[in-house]
């Protein structure tokens, strides 16, 4: 039986729901294999933990932070 801590599915934050990956699991030597699910403030990734396209990292707020990604022509008006 495998056991599944849910500090696994560490989505910074950004959902309320993951999923568990048995191959995901496997390929990370047994040590994660949680898939975030509808990552919200416009991340992505397993983890949401990169800015979905069109947006980009505010490098001045932790990845844990809902101001986090930003808009492209954010970049550009400031």
């Amino acid at each position: 039986m495998i056991f599944i801590r849910s500090t696994e599915c560490n989505c910074n934050g950004h959902a309320r729901r993951c999923r568990f990956n048995m191959e995901l699991y496997k390929l990370s030597g047994r040590a994660s294999g949680g898939v975030c699910l509808k990552c919200r403030h416009y991340t992505a990734g397993r983890h949401c933990h990169y800015c979905r396209e069109g947006y980009y990292r505010d490098p001045t707020k932790p990845i844990t932070h809902k101001k986090a990604c930003k808009r492209e022509y954010e970049l550009f008006t400031a």
